[in-house]
């Protein structure tokens, strides 16, 4: 059993079992839990959610309903085998049962994916993986990495990390003390919200429209943060790309009021024709965040981290401390994918993809904020209803959705819909199909 698994229910209102089938059905979708895993006792999982155990119970059995697990007498439940492994795949059909649009991934990676992991190493380089250190140089690797980005800066200011949150924790810990107040977008990443909880920090919103954030409003909170983040190419959750000239306004506004800006780039590698990122315009004022988990595979859990040469000591102690190093594996794999072209082919690939499910949420629901190509998510503004409201009629009507409250936009109402959790694009149109009869049935 994978032990570092853990069920959440997912979030909004309705009845936690059903909220509880549905987080789990999305891990399973998200192949975070492969075929022919035997999930938890109802009991483990009641004791470690704090919940009834009849709560697990229908989840359980609604799991079952979907078609998404199977039980065997004195065995246990399983995740039911045949399901297949996500990929590009037109055709496919993900079965009758709710559809997941609250994730935040890119699009399904292809099978070359998977078929590059076999036999990618001797036993002998496995016993040095495995063992006693890196067998290749992590920083150096990011250095490659980062060109991908459009970022050129050599390996003595690049840190490797163990993943896009850890890389976010990295650099808020380094720059900045518990009470202290950060400059974030309105509609933030739910993983810059986490980590100012957890260290203490006070977000102080940032207004933004179509071309990102602000910058005369930037200014205004200057005043009281000294620490900006935001993500410049496909936003997460508006998917908006910055404009060359908004990134020189932001990166003015960061130079002038002597600004730290943390710009998170997950996306970056998928984004088609992005301008460069605005800590080329500020290279002395940024640090800057790249992340292996949207363009290559969640599952490595590998980032990097750039700054300037007078925050780097005090950046890598605080990588040092909260995770040692990333992990052996994924560094090497991503160095022989990076080498061998696979990481650069499997950004187009997602790209491609990206943009046939654009097509599809432009044609089938025009309400949805224009991502640029490459977008894992879109946006929808409600009027009086909230978010919150809207997402628990969409789990009525089977599809999952993420409202304004997990992004901490509760001054606009609205949600977000996630394009790479579904595993096909026929899945995708009937969530987009059941979202539009409920907008239209949406009262003035």
């Amino acid at each position: 059993m994978d032990t570092t698994w853990r069920p959440r229910p997912a979030p909004g209102g309705g009845p936690l079992y059903r909220r509880l089938a549905d987080g789990i059905a999305r891990d399973i979708e998200a192949g975070r839990l492969p075929d022919g895993w035997r999930l938890p006792t109802v009991r483990a999982v009641a004791h470690r959610l704090a919940v009834t155990p009849g709560t697990v119970s229908r989840a359980y059995t609604e799991l079952s309903r979907r078609g998404l697990t199977s039980g065997e007498a004195g065995r246990g439940t399983f995740v039911r085998a045949g399901r297949g492994v996500a990929g590009f795949d037109a055709d496919a059909d993900g079965g009758a049962g709710v559809v997941d649009l609250s994730g935040n991934w890119a699009a399904p990676p292809p099978s070359a994916l998977l078929d590059a992991l076999g036999g990618a190493w001797t036993h002998g380089q496995l016993g040095t993986l495995l063992g006693t250190g890196l067998a290749r140089d992590a920083d150096a690797l990011g250095a490659d990495y980062l060109d991908l980005f459009g970022l050129r800066v050599p390996t003595h200011r690049v840190i490797a990390v163990s993943g896009g949150q850890h890389a976010l924790f990295t650099a808020l810990t380094s720059l900045t003390r518990a009470g202290d107040r950060i400059a974030v977008d309105a509609l933030a990443n739910p993983g810059v919200r986490a980590a100012a909880r957890l260290l203490g920090l006070r977000p102080v919103p940032v207004a933004h429209d179509g071309d990102g954030m602000r910058p005369d409003a930037l200014a205004a909170a200057a005043a009281s943060a000294s620490v900006v983040v935001t993500s410049a190419t496909l936003h997460n959750p508006t998917g908006v790309t910055m404009p060359a000239g908004r990134r020189a306004e932001l990166a003015e506004v960061v130079r002038a009021r002597g600004l730290t800006l943390v710009e998170d780039d997950p996306f970056g590698p998928l984004a088609k024709d992005a301008p460069p990122p605005v800590s080329t315009l500020a290279p002395r004022h940024s640090v800057y965040l790249a992340s292996t988990s949207k363009a290559v595979a969640p599952g490595l859990r590998l980032a990097f981290v750039s700054c300037p040469p007078a925050l780097g000591d005090g950046m890598a102690a605080a990588a040092r401390r909260s995770a040692w190093t990333p992990a052996s594996l994924a560094v090497d794999l991503v160095h022989r994918w990076l080498v061998d072209g696979l990481v650069a082919r499997l950004a187009d690939g997602r790209r491609a993809e990206s943009a046939a499910r654009l097509d599809l949420v432009r044609d089938l629901l025009p309400e949805a904020r224009r991502c640029a190509v490459g977008g894992a998510h879109a946006w929808v503004d409600l009027g009086d209803e909230t978010g919150a409201e809207f997402a628990a009629r969409a789990r009525d009507r089977g599809v999952a959705v993420a409202p304004e409250g997990e992004f901490g936009g509760g001054a606009r109402p609205g949600f977000r819909i996630g394009l790479g959790a579904p595993n096909s694009r026929p899945e995708l149109t009937r969530g987009l199909l059941r979202l539009a009869e409920l907008l239209r049935n949406t009262a003035p």
